[in-house]
């Protein structure tokens, strides 16, 4: 991976290459536990064959949230899933609003989505368990460092 130069308003973190660490790269691995010991803060680069597939619907995941979030505040859609209270589905804060799934429904299989959404699911579903296993074996990279069993 070749340096590049950074915008003005970019922080200098290293930059860790997922690949690498998809690959047992001793040196990667090393580079992911330093940042995470000096400054716990690091880019990671998902821009490999591993992670293409994480990418490939994001903008067709982009266009229906944007398509739910610009449905009328007071539209069935919206008000069917409001949860007041509740750590999961539609919420309105103040100058934004979020669709939140709870962790043990979407594990169990049992979470609501609202129409608009529904015809994602699946690319939805595989986006998240794809990000949550990057993220694991990042985690796992920074706990076990270099003598990494992955």
């Amino acid at each position: 991976m070749t340096p590049k130069t950074l915008p003005e308003k970019m922080a200098s973190l290293a930059v860790v290459d997922y690949e690498a660490l998809a690959n047992k790269d001793a040196t990667e691995i090393q580079k992911l536990v330093q940042a995470s010991q000096t400054t716990g803060m690091f880019y990671l680069d998902l821009r490999g064959p591993r992670t293409k597939a994480i990418f490939e619907d994001v903008q067709t995941i982009f266009k229906t949230g944007h398509d739910f979030f610009n449905l009328p505040q007071d539209s069935d859609e919206k008000t069917q899933t409001l949860r007041e209270g509740m750590e999961r589905g539609y919420h309105v804060g103040k100058g934004f609003e979020y669709y939140e799934i709870a962790r043990d429904e979407f594990q169990l299989g049992k979470w609501v989505l609202p129409a608009t959404f529904e015809s994602e699911k699946e690319r939805i579903t595989r986006r998240v368990l794809r990000l949550g296993f990057s993220v694991h074996r990042v985690l796992n990279g920074i706990q076990f460092g270099p003598d990494l069993g992955w």
